[in-house]
């Protein structure tokens, strides 16, 4: 192993929902883990190396992602800068009974007593033995992590959310089945749901550097720090349905351990003493005669790295077991799974002789099993104690952003609300055409290449920039020049009368002004309504609805601000829609005028 190790404690903070998907029994729908795994901080690092230009045979991409000298540990959720580590399997409450205390399974004996037996006719248990086990219903503590603070232990959640999608078919705009001859079904859409960590939360991870110098550790520390310190990354999976996983992260302290606090085993255990081994990650081991995954083997891989069975022996075990696998982006495969011990078991040890605390951190450090580079093996030596109640302060803390909260609302909330305005505007948009147009003779009506050429600067994908073409066209001042419309032309313009009383030239300058300029007032578009969202018509329910919905239900934030600041980023695209809906309307027009013509 090498000679110097070093921990690199980071604290990333989500910026958007993300999904660090769990293996599920169901295929539509997808559950997250609520910490963020080191395999995804590995491959993000992989991928910013990719991006720098880092070629992925160079020895800098072997040394920092392929050998294991650099291993990324989880990052699990904290408050503050103290970092959470997964709750122990053996603390149980009593079921039912809220309690700001927990009861720890791992200082009770577990053996029976004969002299608990009190002979009978049916030989039943006459007495609970105490120290064997608790007389209580007992059930898990609720929260999965548990913070370790000085003399104050809290368990602490992960805020969690779920979101619904449905899968249709494109045609029908619905979910559908066909059968086919040979009564085979084929389901075109599907209804699926996704587990996400919701955006604001703070997590605490640590990167361990392994080398055979300080120099070459700090080497390694400064290379990392280089490339992701305050760098924006993408974690988990489906960033087209609008999750995202975007995340921070930014690098503190460099330490000499993982994890420190007043009940983990730095001196010397003496011989005929207990410690406990602590899983602080789930732990894949094999069997060393079969080669199988078997959690099994881990007990026996412990001993061995602690001396042998002369030296140490197992007195409990109290563990609990899951299925670890996993998926390889750049591969396009799956990682084969494994059935592995949980994180948070708890391995209850005596020593038969005197264990060296040399020997404690050397195991920590190198860990167990495989994966180790992903942080998976990693464990922690702790103090026997015999007392079997553990005191927890407030339970069941939300981590949330240590960053200063933001005035500004959360981008998802800007995306929402100008999906809800858009479709509003949509929704009234051939009426508001409908009021504007009115009843037109069909002589006043401009010739549509004319209204051709009008509508070629609104499809730049540039609507402010496509407004501002559209008056230097329609400028008289400029009319001899080769920027502007000739006379002939602005003539045509001046004599098409719409329903409002304007001319189809002044209306268009007027409704181009409105939002070219950057000075306008966002109450011309939201307060008073002019005529680039027109929403006002309470003589026609539809209508008073929809201007119900824009002033009070699209609201989203903490006050009107947002739907007017969202209302004026948009207002340029929505004169532009409004305007090409207009002369595409006279341009019907003017084709049904030709064909009547020629008849």
């Amino acid at each position: 192993m090498s000679s110097f190790v070093k921990y690199l404690r980071y604290t990333l903070t989500l910026r958007a929902p993300a999904i660090l998907t769990t293996l599920s029994g169901d295929p539509n729908s997808s559950t997250t883990q609520p910490f963020i795994p080191g395999g995804a901080i590995r491959g993000a690092f992989a991928g910013e190396l990719l991006d720098k230009g880092v070629s992925a045979i160079s020895d800098d991409f072997r040394r920092l992602i392929l050998d294991g000298n650099v291993r990324f540990l989880h990052a699990y959720p904290g408050n503050g800068s103290v970092r959470s580590l997964p709750a122990p399997i053996s603390w149980r409450k009593e079921k039912g009974v809220e309690r700001t205390s927990a009861i720890d399974l791992a200082a009770y004996t577990g053996l029976i007593d004969p002299d608990a037996f009190s002979p009978g006719d049916d030989d039943e248990l006459q007495i609970e033995p105490v120290e064997a086990c608790p007389t209580k219903q007992l059930q898990r503590v609720e929260f999965p992590f548990v913070e370790f603070s000085g003399s104050t232990t809290r368990g602490v959640r992960v805020r969690t959310d779920s979101r619904s999608h449905q899968q249709r078919d494109r045609v029908k705009g619905r979910s559908r089945k066909t059968t086919h001859d040979d009564g085979s079904e084929e389901a075109h859409g599907a209804l699926f749901a996704y587990e996400f960590l919701e955006s604001d939360q703070t997590f605490h991870g640590v990167i361990q550097v392994l080398a055979d110098s300080d120099d070459e550790a700090t080497g390694l520390i400064n290379q990392i720090r280089e490339i992701l310190n305050q760098r924006p990354i993408f974690i988990g999976r489906s960033r087209r349905a609008g999750y995202g996983g975007s995340a921070t992260i930014e690098f503190s302290t460099t330490e000499r351990r993982e994890a420190h606090w007043g009940d983990v085993q730095q001196d010397d255990v003496p011989a005929g003493s207990l410690f406990r081994a602590y899983l602080l990650s789930a732990c894949i081991a094999r069997d060393p005669f079969t080669g199988q995954f078997d959690p099994g083997a881990l007990s026996r891989r412990l001993v061995v790295q602690l001396g042998g069975e002369d030296v140490v022996s197992f007195e409990r075990l109290l563990w609990d077991f899951e299925t670890i696998g996993g998926f390889n982006r750049k591969w396009k495969l799956e990682v084969p799974q494994a059935l592995a011990a949980k994180a948070g078991s708890v391995l209850v040890l005596r020593a038969k002789q005197m264990i060296p605390a040399s020997t404690l951190s050397s195991v920590e450090q190198s860990g167990l099993g495989e994966r180790r580079i992903e942080g998976f093996g990693r464990l922690v030596f702790l103090k026997h104690t015999d007392s079997p109640t553990v005191a927890l302060g407030a339970s069941a803390l939300k981590p949330y952003s240590t960053t200063q909260p933001s005035t500004d609302p959360p981008e998802l909330v800007r995306f929402v609300q100008r999906r809800l305005l858009d479709a509003a505007f949509s929704r009234t948009l051939d009426r508001r055409t409908r009021r504007i147009i009115g009843d037109l003779e069909n002589a006043n009506i401009p010739t549509g290449s004319l209204l051709g050429r009008l509508r070629i600067p609104l499809r730049t994908g540039d609507p402010v920039a496509g407004l501002q073409t559209l008056q230097q066209w329609l400028d008289e001042t400029e009319s001899k020049r080769r920027t502007a419309f000739k006379e002939e032309a602005q003539k045509k313009l001046r004599n098409c009368r719409l329903a409002n009383g304007l001319n189809l030239r002044d209306w268009l300058i007027q409704t181009a002004n409105a939002v070219a300029g950057t000075q306008a007032a966002v109450s011309d578009l939201v307060q008073r309504r002019l005529q680039l969202l027109d929403f006002t018509d309470r003589d026609d329910p539809e209508q008073a609805a929809v201007s119900d919905l824009v002033q009070r239900r699209l609201q989203l934030g903490a006050n009107e601000q947002l739907a007017k600041a969202v209302a004026e980023e948009r207002r340029a695209a929505y004169a532009v829609r409004l305007i090409d809906a207009v002369l595409a309307t006279l341009a019907r027009k003017a084709r049904r005028r030709g064909r009547e013509t020629e008849s």
